[in-house]
């Protein structure tokens, strides 16, 4: 067995793109409908490029924005390099076996046995990483706001799925290192789909019987690209590994919505409609898998109350949101956070946002900008979740 499969694996997918995930709602619990910059828009809320303008800027663009988000709950990319310890050590006692049956020492051979019994037990979990990158550059007129973006998006599951009691009788049975390895049911799997888009977003500020809202619209073309590998664990080697045979892609048009009412001078409500058009796009065949990775459309109602100097904003997900089909990671969260503005040259932000389908722990999110002469902006955020579970966030955007 070759050393280093979690490595290799997630190697894999640096070939595919690396969403711009705003720094600034993640700090605030992830909130987007009316919690982002007007340099969100196109990953938020469309309408929130002309709503949230300030007076002294034309010009603005964030160069880059990334953050990663991983859960490994059973610490599974441990537990892989541990299992493949453990394999190597009772292969390599299989092996001495073979060749000098008289010299063989039982006693290790029992103990390496039982040890990867024991590592394989652990490895029955799964790892979930997300990877957001990309760059906007957005501009205002008297004829409304007008941004390009292009942004990148990963999903990856690593999945290990375990035959504990088969492969338990086979690791104490095995007199040899073909019958360990044959013997073998278990299986890894890596899925990952990477969402390249690619648009443009306009919005416009109105009023109507003295009522004062905004109306946004993004298009953008969407590219997904599919990687699907399956192998059993004691047959997987990097060497033979070739990741444009696991990998397919597809592409199509999509469109969101978006709308933000100014209620007084305090008070603002948001409504975003992001992805309309619903897609569902399948990996090539691995071993007799097939995966699907599904687009939907994610309704967002929002809230914002704003001094100037304080900011508090709430979302709820008016629709849940799967991602790869039948994996159980359906989501839909509602979330709060706050912001602290000092002068508009530094803030403080602080948020939450809960699981309403149950299936993700609670998250608490935490942020700080920096905004020197309010031109060079840098924000960093980080979000945390019991049992190794986390993410950080940088993003670097200018504003003229």
């Amino acid at each position: 067995m070759k050393k280093q499969l979690s490595i290799a694996i997630i190697a894999s997918l640096y070939g595919l793109n690396a969403q711009a995930a705003e720094v600034r709602s993640m700090g605030m619990g992830g909130v987007s409908a009316v919690g982002g910059s007007y340099l969100s828009a196109p990953t938020n809320n469309p309408a929130l490029l002309a709503s949230q303008i300030d007076e002294s800027d034309d010009f603005g663009m964030i160069l880059p924005g990334v953050s990663i988000e991983a859960e490994d709950s059973n610490d599974l990319v441990n537990g892989i390099d541990e299992f493949q310890d453990a394999y190597d050590n009772l292969e390599m006692l299989l092996e001495a076996a073979e060749n000098d049956p008289q010299g063989a020492n039982e006693e290790q051979l029992e103990a390496a046995r039982e040890n990867l019994i024991e590592k394989f037990a652990n490895l029955d979990s799964e790892l979930l990483l997300g990877v957001d990158a990309g760059l906007v550059i957005a501009g205002h007129t008297r004829f409304g706001s007008l941004a390009v973006f292009a942004d990148t998006q990963i999903d990856l599951k690593l999945i290990a799925d375990i035959d504990e009691v088969n492969d338990s009788q086979v690791i104490r049975e095995a007199e040899t290192t073909d019958e360990l390895e044959d013997g073998l049911t278990s299986e890894a799997q890596a899925i990952a789909a990477n969402v390249l888009e690619v648009g443009v977003t306009y919005a416009d500020n109105y009023t109507y019987q003295g009522h004062e809202f905004s109306l946004g619209l993004t298009l953008k073309n969407q590219r997904v690209d599919f990687f699907n590998y399956r192998e059993s664990i004691s047959s997987f080697d990097e060497d033979d590994f070739d990741a444009d045979e696991y990998l397919n892609d597809e592409s199509n048009f999509n469109v969101d919505l978006g709308a933000v009412y100014k209620v007084d001078d305090n008070w603002t409500l948001g409504l975003s409609a992001r992805n309309l058009i619903s897609s569902d796009y399948q990996s090539i065949e691995v071993n007799g898998h097939i995966s699907t990775y599904k687009i939907a459309p994610e309704v967002t109602l929002g809230a914002a109350f704003s001094t100037g100097y304080v900011t508090v904003a709430a979302d709820l997900e008016l629709t849940g949101t799967e991602k790869f089909e039948g994996a159980e990671d359906d989501s839909q969260y509602a979330s709060i956070g706050i912001e602290g503005d000092l002068l508009k040259w530094a803030q403080l932000r602080l948020g939450y946002k809960h699981d309403i389908e149950g299936n993700y722990d609670g998250k608490y999110t935490f942020g700080l900008g920096l905004a020197p002469f309010g031109v060079f902006h840098i924000d960093l955020a980080g979000q945390y979740a019991e049992d190794r579970k986390g993410a950080i966030g940088l993003q670097l955007s200018y504003t003229f």
